[in-house]
């Protein structure tokens, strides 16, 4: 049960803690951006636009990895439309609703995955938007994020950019235990 201040006109819970903001989901991306950055696969998909890259022997940097969050990693949903061959995540949040803990909100995180066509094909038929989806769920699904959780798997569905742009929405249920 929440208890009510009127110097501030706000609730706060009997042990004074107040309710997570909207603000924190937002820093929620950085943790998970920083997840998905982690994964060599998922960099090589992202950044090698040969239809070997996830088993390229190519070792990347790690300044083309710190590169890669804002470039190909991104939480601001924009592509420049003078893109070349780029493959892009973009997170985003929203489905928010109140939790039955009042100190959080359950909400849905989705990740865009955004390929240029022509980079979908890979060696193994497997096409690259599936295989960049299966790393960002290694990373994701049943896992905790800032004491939330667990992450669950919701949906994939399709996404076309335009022409030369698709690949899938991959959407993930948070809540708080």
């Amino acid at each position: 049960m929440s208890l009510y201040n009127e110097e501030t006109g706000k609730t706060k819970n009997r042990q004074g803690r107040t309710k997570k903001s909207f603000e924190s989901v937002g820093q929620n991306f950085h943790i998970i951006a920083r997840r998905l950055m982690k994964s060599e696969r998922l960099m090589k998909l992202l950044l090698i636009n040969e239809s070997n890259a996830d088993s390229s022997t190519r070792t990347l940097t790690p300044q083309e990895i710190a590169k890669a969050f804002n470039d190909n990693i991104r939480t601001i949903p924009i592509i420049d439309k003078d893109t070349e061959m780029k493959n892009y995540i973009i997170i985003q949040s929203g489905g928010f609703v109140a939790s039955k803990n009042e100190m959080y909100m359950d909400y849905l995180i989705m990740f865009d995955i955004v390929c240029n066509v022509r980079s979908w094909e890979m060696d193994d038929y497997t096409p690259r938007p599936y295989k960049i989806m299966q790393e960002i769920d290694n990373a994701m699904n049943q896992t905790k994020i800032d004491s939330l959780g667990p992450v669950q798997f919701y949906s994939a569905t399709n996404l076309v950019i335009n022409e030369e742009m698709a690949g899938f929405t991959l959407t993930y249920a948070v809540t708080s235990e």
